[in-house]
């Protein structure tokens, strides 16, 4: 009879065992799933960076060469009393315009540390 009370509590010990073990693994689970979520909120904050860093860039190209449109959209209209059409050197003064909006733009640009990031390898 003693045995038979006996083996009730190797039991009770071994499904104890078993509820510590379940327990470690939920906590494990658990410290798995928050690092899981960690590493996807790095990974979507990663690509917003680098999402953010091509509309960027594609800001900077748009501002420096969205006057060479505006530029070449006046000049380009056939009116007769427009005075480089007459000049020899009209055409070579249009280009020179455009170069000197574009480097000016640049410049500011560089100025206000637009490219800092942009030349930056990762």
């Amino acid at each position: 009879m003693l045995q038979q009370r006996g083996r009730p509590n190797q039991a009770l010990n071994g499904f104890q065992d078993m509820a510590e073990m379940v327990e470690r693994l939920v906590d494990s689970t658990e410290r798995l799933r928050h690092q899981g979520v960690a590493i996807t909120l790095i990974d979507g904050a990663s690509v917003g960076h680098r999402s953010n860093q091509v509309v960027k860039r594609l800001t900077i190209l748009t501002s420096i060469f969205a006057p060479f449109s505006v530029i070449a959209g006046i000049d380009g209209k056939n009116i007769v009393n427009m005075p480089e059409f007459k000049w020899h050197y009209g055409y070579g003064l249009i280009l020179s315009a455009m170069l000197v909006v574009a480097a000016l733009q640049g410049w500011w640009l560089w100025r206000w540390g637009w490219f800092e990031d942009c030349t930056t390898p990762r």
